[in-house]
């Protein structure tokens, strides 16, 4: 009895396990169409995030190799355009890789690749990777521990003040709020509830033998 409960509650956590797992996402563009998007653009197979170029409409999706890996989102053009990626939930991981950071000597030395993290109209912080400058994507910038709703991306002078330079991103990794605590999907809570029931029926059966 006390070997098939704890198979049991083995195979539950495992399937729990697999869920969170596969509820963190990346988004890397290559199921999207290349040329212009429109403000408010959600990449396929996220319905739930939402990207806007902050200063006009020039979002665009292409190869930029090697500024991205395989296709990247670029936000043209050369303007103070900023990144801004809304998600219809809470998430407390971020991690975007970036390209595109020294064409023609627009970014000098000590500029940043700038992430700022807001829930609702609340800042809740920020983070910021110092550019290597050599127009290649080989660089990201990560926040991660707070719960978010919205993420701001720029490039930007020491002060945070955004600079002419055209962003591109790939591989953003996000991590929804509830699956980085732990807090099971709907699914998983019904295949755990499954599974109690389950023990319970065997405990009553072998009670009443």
């Amino acid at each position: 009895m006390k070997k098939s409960l704890m198979g049991l509650c083995a195979v539950a956590l495992m399937a729990l396990a697999t869920d969170i797992a596969a509820t963190a996402a990346t988004i890397d563009f290559e199921a999207d169409a290349s040329g212009l998007q429109a403000n408010g653009f959600s990449p396929a197979g996220h319905p739930g995030v939402h990207f806007t170029d902050t200063d006009g409409a020039d979002l665009f999706i292409s190869d930029f190799s090697p500024q991205s890996v395989g296709q990247g989102l670029a936000v043209f053009s050369d303007d103070a355009s900023i990144l801004r990626i809304d998600f219809d939930f809470l998430v407390n991981a971020l991690s975007i890789a970036f390209g595109n950071d020294d064409p023609d000597g627009f970014a000098g030395e000590g500029d940043i690749a700038l992430l700022t993290l807001f829930n609702g109209a609340s800042e809740v912080g920020s983070a910021f990777t110092e550019m290597n400058l050599n127009d290649i994507m080989d660089q990201t910038v990560v926040f991660s521990g707070l719960a978010f709703n919205r993420a701001l991306f720029s490039f930007a002078d020491a002060d945070g003040n955004p600079i002419d330079l055209i962003e591109i991103v790939d591989y953003i990794d996000y991590t929804p709020a509830d699956i980085a605590a732990g807090v099971p999907e709907p699914a998983s809570l019904t295949l755990i509830g499954a599974g109690l029931m389950g023990l319970g029926g065997i405990a009553r059966r072998r009670k009443g033998s």
